[in-house]
């Protein structure tokens, strides 16, 4: 995995952003599922989407985390650029 951004809509909705790299597999985005939901709550909804950039803050700087801001001009195709990765069943 490059890169990661975990980004918070609300107190139970997540989205994992994720350059994936070589060597990702389903195995690793499961993972990050059950992190967020061990840490906040097995009731979180947890996105993990793929994206081929995630890129840095205007200034330069990378964040792991995030608040999801509607109004941040950076973000307005974010949720709809990404291929979502679902869980497997079970």
């Amino acid at each position: 995995m490059e890169k990661v951004l975990f980004e918070q809509h609300d107190n139970r909705t997540w989205t994992v952003q994720v350059q994936p790299g070589s060597g990702f597999h389903d195995g690793i985005a499961s993972y990050l599922v059950d992190r967020v939901q061990a840490i906040f709550g097995k009731q979180c909804r947890v996105r993990v989407e793929l994206l081929q950039e995630i890129a840095s803050e205007p200034s330069g700087k990378f964040r792991f985390y995030r608040v999801a801001s509607p109004g941040r001009p950076e973000m307005a195709d974010t949720l709809t650029s990404g291929t979502d990765w679902v869980p497997p069943a079970g």
